[in-house]
């Protein structure tokens, strides 16, 4: 049980730092059909949840903290649609064409050269420049052993 609540307790860290962090533009697949699994599976209980209050004919005060819940769970999904777009190198405007949950599920990540996230840019400059310095250096080495 422990391990699970530190399991718990990474996977929220995890998509706080995602959606909150202002530092990370940047969704991936993963993650994103991840937290979108998540959504569904809270749609699903509040589903179930209301058909029950339903069924009692409870007041409508009741809903209430559905209705947050359901409010507070779109804007998270927004949030992090629009950063699944920037990871695609996409435009976050996307998000306003309907259907769109079908390219943020299918398309590939964008490394190369991808606008919004400028961290992936600057640790692929640093490993070509990396690269770069080695061939430099075999090269003085291969020159001082010819003379």
């Amino acid at each position: 049980r422990n391990g699970d609540k530190k399991m718990l307790t990474k996977l929220i860290a995890k998509y706080y730092t995602i959606i909150c962090d202002d530092n990370v533009k940047v969704c991936n697949r993963k993650d994103f059909c991840i937290f979108f699994g998540i959504y569904i599976l809270t749609f699903l209980i509040l589903l179930i949840v209301i058909t029950i209050f339903k069924s009692f004919k409870l007041p409508n005060i009741f809903y209430l903290p559905i209705l947050l819940c359901s409010i507070v769970m779109d804007i998270l999904l927004f949030i992090l649609s629009i950063k699944r777009l920037h990871d695609a190198n996409l435009s976050g405007l996307f998000i306003l064409i309907p259907l769109i949950g079908l390219v943020l599920l299918f398309s590939p990540s964008s490394i190369n050269k991808n606008k919004y996230n400028k961290q992936i840019i600057e640790n692929e400059n640093k490993e070509e420049n990396e690269e770069l310095e080695c061939f430099i250096k075999k090269l003085q080495e291969n020159t001082k052993k010819e003379q």
